[in-house]
């Protein structure tokens, strides 16, 4: 179960990588993809649902930062 979490996360975030601008359409689709891979692992739709809303409001408060980053993807994973 961990594996097949660990590694659509890894997808997730690999789609970010070699961005050179991440837009907000980006971490729509990233947070998309994260969403589907916990409801397949079984967490409650609950924790799902609050971990995506915290998550995409943090990133798209900093989502001038992440733009201005050397390191887009990594700044991304900092909010998660």
């Amino acid at each position: 179960m961990f594996e097949g979490l660990t590694e659509k996360f890894s997808r997730a975030f690999s789609s970010l990588r070699g961005k050179g601008r991440i837009s907000e359409s980006d971490i729509e689709s990233a947070l998309s993809e994260i969403r589907s891979a916990l409801l397949e692992a079984d967490v409650a739709l609950e924790v799902v649902d609050s971990f995506t809303t915290n998550v995409r409001e943090k990133s798209l408060t900093k989502l001038a930062d992440i733009q201005r980053s050397t390191n887009p993807s990594q700044e991304i994973f900092s909010v998660i």
